[in-house]
C-alpha cells in the first residue's frame, strides 16, 4: 500500500488537476440557471479538493512537504486582507461565497490559492513537468474552437444536444459574437488570449516535425477563433504577451525584432492615446468615432467603462482601508455612479467595474489592492531575476507563465475576474513561484547538493565517478520519512475532502433544482409544486437570494392574473414574504427593493391603500439608486397610478408633478416623460405648462399622436379660459 502511494499517487493527483483544469474551460451545463460559471467553480473545487487530498497523502507518506517560498507569504497576506474584507463587509455572507454569476468572493479566492499551492506543491521538485500545464490548457483551447468558429457562422441551434447553446443577450437576441463555452465573447476572448503563450510554447516544443506543424495549424485556428471574439481586451493583452517574450529574450533576438518590438509598443500605446483621450479634438478619428457595433476599432462601450472606472474610484474614496467587502461593487455602484451614467444607463447596472485593479481597490481598499499588487509584483520580479539564468526548456517554460500572467493582467484591466480566467491567473502565479521563487531554486539545489554527495547505493562516495547516476527508491520519488503508512492523516485528509466536497455541491445542485422549476413554470404544471422546487433550491442554498426571488416572482404573476380579490391578496402577500427574505440577504441589492415597490404598485389598483407602502419603497430605491432616470420614471408612474384613483388630491398632484420633473431633469430626452407630465398639468389646471411640456415632447419626436393631443387639449383649455375672461372683463366695464 505504502509503496502504491509512493509511486503512483503523485501521478493521479497531476492527473486530476489537469484534468480539472481543462474541464474547468470547456464545461457547461445546460440543466442549470447559471449554464456556464456555476458548472465551472463547481468543477474546480471537486478537482482540486480531489488534487489537493491525494498530494497531502502523497506528502505525508513520504515526509516531504514544501520549501520556504517568499510568494507564499505574499499569498498568504492577500488572502487575510480578503479575509479581514470579508468580515468587515457590508454584507459578509456575499462576500463569503461571491456574487451570483460571478464568484468574486472569498471561498472561490481560497480555491484559486489551494489550487496554486497544489501546482507548487505537485511541482517543484520536478520543474521540467510543469510543461504539462500548458498541454492541458491548449487541449482546452482545441476543444473550445471549432465550437467558437461554428458560431461566428451565426447558426443559433435550436435543439437540445449536449453542444448546442442557444444562448440569448440581455435583449433576447443571439449574442453579437461567439461565446465559445464561457457564455461571453469578452470571457472566451479573455481566455484564449491568456492561453496564447501556453499553446505557443507547445508548437515549438514539439518533439517532432509533423506534431509541430499539426500544433501550429490549430494555433492558427485558435487565433482566428479569439479574432472572432472581437475581445479588443484581449487583443491587447496578446500583444502585451508578446512584447514581454520579446523583452525576456531581447539577448537572443536579432537586432531588428527588438526594434520592430520597440516600435510596435510605441505605436500601440500612441493608438490608445488617439482613441481614449484624442488630444486636441472632441471626438476619435473617424475610423474610430464611426466604428461599426461589429469593428475592433469601435469605441462605444468605452465610456461605459469609463463610467465603472470612476465609481470605482469613488467608491475607494470613501472606504480607502478594506473597501466595501468582496463582490459588493454592485452594491455600491448605484450609489455612487456619476449623473450622466444613470441617465445614459438606467437599470443596466453593473455588478463588476471591469477592471480587477479597481475592484479589489474598491472591494477590498488599499490593503486589498496593495497586497495584490506586491504578490504579482514579486512573482514578475522573481521571474526576471530568473530568466536570465537559465537557459533551453526551462528558460522558455518560465517565459511562458510569465507571459500568460501579463496577459491575464493585460486583459483583466478591461474585464470580470470569473472562475475560468481567475484560475489562469493564480496557476501562472504558481508556475512562476515554481521556476523562480528564491525558495524553491535554493530547495532543489540543496537536493541536487545532496544527492550528489551520495553514492549510487546511497553511501558517501569518497571520489566523483563521472557520469554516476543516483538512485531512490519506489520510482525515483524522494522519501523521507521511514516507517508505517501514516492512516491517521489519510483518514483525516479523506474526511474533510468529503465534508467540502458535499458542501461544495449544494449549490450547483440548488441551481439545478431552480432550473427544474423554470421548466415546470413552463409547462404550466401546478404553480405550488413550482413554489416547492423553488424553496426547496433555496434550502440547499440559503445564502443566495436568487431562488426566493424566483418564488416571488412566480406569486407576483398569479396574484396579476388572479380575478378574485382575495386570491390576489394572497398571491401579493406571499410574493411579498419572498421578496422581503430576498431583500435581507442582499440589502443592499436595489432589485429586491424594486420587487418590493412594484408589489404593492400593481396591488394599489384593487387597493388604493397599497399606494403609500409603494411609495415608500419606491423612495428607498431611489436613495439607493438616487441617478438613475428608470428608477424616477417607476416611481412617477406609480404616483400617476395613485392620482387616477384620487383625483381630488392637490397634494398627491403635486407629489406626481415633482417626481415627475425629476425623471425630465435627470433625462430631458425622455418624450414620455414630458408627455404624462403635460397630462398631469392638464389635471392641475396649469394649461400654459401643460403646452410647454406637450411642446418639448414633440421637439423630441415630432410625430408622436399624444404629444399632440396633450397640445392641442391645452390650447383649448387655455384659449377658453382666455375667452371666459375677456367676457368678464367686458361685462364689468360695460
Amino acid at each position: 500500500m505504502r509503496t502504491w502511494i509512493l509511486q503512483k499517487w503523485q501521478g493521479y493527483a497531476r492527473a486530476v488537476l489537469l484534468f480539472g483544469l481543462v474541464l474547468n474551460a470547456d464545461i457547461f451545463w445546460r440543466p442549470t440557471v447559471d449554464v456556464f460559471n456555476l458548472v465551472k467553480i463547481t468543477t474546480l473545487w471537486i478537482t482540486g479538493i480531489v488534487s489537493l487530498v491525494i498530494w497531502v497523502v502523497w506528502a505525508a507518506e513520504r515526509g516531504a512537504w514544501l520549501p520556504k517560498m517568499r510568494l507564499f507569504w505574499a499569498a498568504a497576506a492577500f488572502l487575510a486582507v480578503e479575509l479581514l474584507a470579508t468580515l468587515f463587509s457590508q454584507d459578509p455572507g456575499l462576500s463569503l461565497i461571491g456574487l451570483y454569476h460571478r464568484y468574486g468572493g472569498l471561498l472561490p479566492f481560497v480555491l484559486y490559492a489551494v489550487i496554486a499551492l497544489t501546482v507548487v506543491g505537485l511541482y517543484w521538485e520536478r520543474p521540467d513537468r510543469l510543461k504539462e500545464i500548458p498541454w492541458a490548457i491548449t487541449i482546452a483551447c482545441i476543444i473550445m474552437t471549432p465550437l467558437t468558429l461554428w458560431q461566428a457562422t451565426k447558426i443559433q441551434c435550436t435543439g437540445n444536444g449536449p453542444f448546442c447553446i442557444p444562448w440569448r443577450d440581455s435583449n433576447g437576441q443571439p449574442p453579437s459574437f461567439p461565446v465559445g463555452t464561457m457564455g461571453n465573447s469578452n470571457f472566451a476572448g479573455g481566455f484564449m488570449a491568456m492561453a496564447v503563450p501556453m499553446f505557443l510554447y507547445v508548437v515549438l516544443t514539439a518533439k517532432n516535425s509533423v506534431v509541430r506543424l499539426l500544433m501550429g495549424v490549430l494555433f492558427a485556428a485558435d487565433l482566428l477563433a479569439l479574432w472572432f471574439t472581437q475581445t479588443r481586451g484581449a487583443f491587447i493583452a496578446v500583444g502585451v504577451s508578446f512584447l514581454v517574450a520579446a523583452f525576456l529574450y531581447r539577448d537572443k533576438l536579432p537586432r531588428w525584432v527588438r526594434l520592430l518590438a520597440a516600435a510596435g509598443a510605441v505605436g500601440g500605446v500612441l493608438v490608445a492615446v488617439e482613441v481614449l483621450v484624442h488630444p486636441g479634438t472632441k471626438t476619435a478619428p473617424g475610423l474610430f468615432a464611426h466604428a461599426g457595433a461589429f469593428s475592433p476599432f469601435r469605441t462605444g462601450t468605452f465610456q461605459d467603462r469609463g463610467y465603472y472606472w470612476i465609481t470605482a474610484l469613488r467608491i475607494f474614496r470613501h472606504h480607502p482601508i478594506l473597501g466595501t467587502g468582496p463582490d459588493t461593487y454592485y452594491a455600491n455602484y448605484p450609489l455612487f455612479r456619476l449623473a450622466k451614467d444613470g441617465a445614459k444607463l438606467g437599470l443596466t447596472i453593473t455588478d463588476k467595474p471591469h477592471n480587477v485593479f479597481l475592484e479589489y481597490a474598491s472591494n477590498s481598499g488599499i490593503l486589498g489592492i496593495g497586497a495584490y499588487l506586491t504578490l504579482v509584483g514579486l512573482a514578475l520580479f522573481y521571474g526576471y531575476r530568473r530568466v536570465r539564468q537559465l537557459e533551453g526548456p526551462a528558460r522558455l517554460l518560465l517565459v511562458c507563465f510569465m507571459a500568460t500572467l501579463v496577459a491575464y493582467l493585460a486583459n483583466q484591466f478591461f474585464s470580470i475576474d470569473v472562475p475560468p480566467l481567475a484560475v489562469m491567473g493564480w496557476v501562472a502565479l504558481a508556475g512562476i513561484a515554481v521556476l523562480a521563487d528564491p525558495g524553491a531554486v535554493a530547495a532543489r539545489e540543496a537536493i541536487a547538493a545532496a544527492r550528489a554527495a551520495q553514492g549510487p547505493k546511497g553511501v558517501r562516495k569518497k571520489k566523483k565517478v563521472p557520469g554516476a547516476k543516483s538512485t531512490a527508491p519506489f520510482g525515483g520519488t524522494r522519501v523521507l520519512r521511514q516507517g508505517p503508512t501514516r492512516w491517521v492523516v489519510h483518514v483525516l485528509a479523506g474526511v474533510v475532502a468529503l465534508v467540502a466536497l458535499a458542501i461544495g455541491v449544494r449549490p450547483f445542485w440548488a441551481d439545478h433544482l431552480a432550473h427544474v422549476g423554470q421548466q415546470d413554470q413552463a409547462n404550466q404544471m401546478s404553480p405550488a409544486l413550482v413554489r416547492a422546487v423553488f424553496l426547496h433550491a433555496s434550502s440547499f442554498q440559503p445564502l443566495e437570494p436568487s431562488y426566493l426571488s424566483l418564488a416571488g416572482a412566480l406569486d407576483e404573476g398569479q396574484a396579476a392574473g388572479a380575478q378574485d380579490p382575495a386570491a390576489r391578496a394572497t398571491s401579493f402577500s406571499s410574493a411579498l414574504v419572498r421578496y422581503r427574505q430576498a431583500l435581507r440577504l442582499q440589502p443592499e441589492n436595489v432589485f429586491y427593493v424594486m420587487n418590493i415597490a412594484r408589489v404593492y404598485t400593481s396591488w394599489g389598483s384593487t387597493d388604493v391603500t397599497n399606494y403609500a407602502p409603494a411609495d415608500t419603497w419606491w423612495r428607498r430605491a431611489m436613495t439607493q439608486d438616487p441617478t438613475d432616470w428608470e428608477v424616477h420614471t417607476q416611481h412617477a408612474s406609480m404616483l400617476a397610478s395613485w392620482v387616477s384613483a384620487a383625483p381630488t388630491d392637490a397634494g398627491l398632484r403635486s407629489k406626481t408633478i415633482a417626481q415627475m420633473t425629476a425623471v425630465v431633469r435627470i433625462k430631458p430626452q425622455d418624450a414620455a416623460t414630458w408627455i404624462n407630465l403635460g397630462k398631469m398639468y392638464l389635471l392641475s389646471g396649469q394649461d400654459s405648462a401643460a403646452k410647454q411640456a406637450a411642446t418639448t415632447a414633440l421637439t423630441i419626436d415630432p410625430k408622436n399622436t399624444d404629444a399632440k393631443a396633450v397640445l392641442v387639449s391645452a390650447t383649448a383649455t387655455s384659449g377658453a379660459t382666455a375667452g371666459t375672461t375677456s367676457a368678464t372683463a367686458t361685462s364689468a366695464g360695460g
